[in-house]
């Protein structure tokens, strides 16, 4: 892990449109070794062990190629919506990687999963396939699959709904399928899922656990139980305006101590940091203007040194990794009690980094956006006990064989398909499976929708590290909203 580089605030005004980080192939520092593979968290394990189910509910209706579209979320009594955080967006990618890796689905003669449906309609602007028009247009389009081949009419599209209920301690997960010529929505599956700090984050619900619970070397399971009933306590909680990361909005009332301030400053501005009343556990800060600079003051107030892996737009502000399923794997900022640091831009390697730039209305809106787009994340990790059991949830679902009774316990959240494709690994369903079952892909680096700029900036850092890190709290802040999102 790493020491960011110190620096001081500037000085300026206020803000309106959309944050892009510069990225450039700089060469990066080693970094330190990861596990073979990143394990699935709740929701993937459950998609995982359901994906034979539904494959067999394809092939009953007789179905050769299916796409995958948007899910709604219902998040406590808020309405159903398609805009209550990255779960809506990312379940669709998650859901088509379970069905092309489970064995059920034959190699010999395999259902055609689509590749990203979603993107597809909304390039040609069509309706949403909640009203007769969108379905009319979902189902006229051609698509390409996960692997090579021809592109394909889909026969049927799948889709589906997650309920929270508000005490956040499980989600409800329904698969529904719809054909052409219908407007009804077929149930094909609903399971339960145990909600854990991955699936909290998906639904933009910032959390913190205790001190004592690392203490205790308490198991992530017992860790997900306390995020989870921390992010409840926080969206019972009045909304609160603060520029500094103030406790009354990034903390609730069962945790032991504050661990953090943060300031998002536009031209060396703190923004005002608010509660959405609309998306309880989500953060807003106003829109910064095309050009201003945007910097990222963060200071520790816990009694230990902590680690911050800092994300914008789903991507991390060091080496622009992309978030695991498990933060406390990911590299971290190493943050000493009480100093302050400045985060400037994407750290290249360790003497560089790129500027963060806010782009016009106009670019913005030409931005490809992923269901990270607008969001800041401060994950925090503090060191944990090296005997702590690491358990996620109630047993390991390990791969045994090709028996579709034992579902992988392998991330969804892999590689883009365009990454594969140009690594020549997509050519077949097997092909396929071997690369995402393959621990190799791992550690490898993806973009997010973020632009790329040449010219790097000096700024050097020092290597550190926080030792077992744990990952103990999320804080989520929108800088920006899409429009359609």
């Amino acid at each position: 892990m790493n020491r960011m580089a110190t620096a001081s605030p500037p000085i300026a005004r206020r803000a309106t449109l959309v944050l892009a980080l510069m990225a450039a192939a700089l060469g990066r520092p080693s970094a330190p070794a990861r596990a073979a593979a990143d394990k699935a968290d709740n929701l993937d394990k459950a998609l995982n062990a359901h994906a034979a189910r539904i494959i067999h509910y394809l092939r009953e209706h007789h179905c050769k190629n299916v796409g995958v579209v948007k899910f709604r979320v219902q998040k406590g009594k808020q309405p159903v919506s398609f805009k209550v955080g990255p779960l809506n967006d990312n379940l669709p990618g998650r859901l088509e990687l379970a069905l092309s890796l489970t064995p059920a689905n034959k190699a010999e003669s395999p259902i055609g999963i689509i590749h990203d449906a979603d993107r597809v309609a909304m390039s040609r602007k069509l309706p949403s396939y909640t009203n007769p028009a969108g379905k009319r247009g979902l189902f006229a389009q051609k698509y390409n699959l996960l692997w090579d081949a021809p592109s394909v009419h889909p026969d049927l599209f799948l889709t589906g709904i997650v309920s929270v209920p508000p005490d956040l301690k499980k989600a409800t997960v329904t698969i529904e399928a719809f054909h052409p010529g219908t407007a009804k929505m077929d149930r094909v599956i609903s399971f339960p899922v145990a909600m854990d700090r991955s699936l909290l984050v998906d639904l933009n619900e910032s959390f913190q656990v205790s001190s004592r619970s690392l203490r205790r070397r308490t198991r992530d399971l017992n860790l997900d139980e306390e995020a989870t009933e921390d992010a409840a306590d926080k969206d019972q909680a009045q909304p609160t305006s603060t520029n500094s990361g103030d406790p009354a909005v990034v903390r609730a009332k069962n945790t032991d101590e504050k661990l953090l301030d943060f300031q998002i400053l536009y031209d060396g501005v703190a923004q005002a940091v608010t509660a959405d009343p609309n998306n309880p556990g989500e953060l807003v800060v106003p829109e910064p203007n095309e050009n201003q600079k945007v910097w990222i003051a963060v200071k520790s107030v816990a009694q230990e040194r902590i680690g911050l892996v800092l994300m914008v737009n789903g991507t991390s502000t060091l080496y622009e990794e992309k978030q695991q399923a498990d933060v406390a794997k990911n590299l971290a900022w190493v943050l000493d009690p009480g100093r302050q640091y400045v985060i400037r831009g994407y750290q290249q390697d360790n003497q560089s980094f790129k500027p963060f730039r806010v782009l016009s209305a106009e670019d913005s809106e030409a931005i490809s956006y992923n269901e990270n787009s607008g969001l800041i994340h401060f994950h925090i990790v503090k060191q944990g006990s090296p005997e702590r059991s690491k358990s996620i949830s109630d047993g390991d679902q390990s791969q045994q064989g090709n028996n579709p009774s034992s579902p992988l316990n392998i991330s969804l959240r892999g590689l883009k398909h365009s990454d594969l494709a140009r690594q020549g690994q997509t050519r077949s369903l097997a092909a396929l499976r071997k690369a995402y079952q393959s621990p190799a892909h791992r550690s490898r680096k993806t973009r997010g929708f973020i632009v790329q700029e040449s010219d790097a900036v000096e700024g050097a850092i020092q290597n550190d590290e926080v030792k077992n890190p744990v990952w103990v709290q999320t804080i989520v802040v929108r800088y920006y909203k899409p429009k359609g999102t």
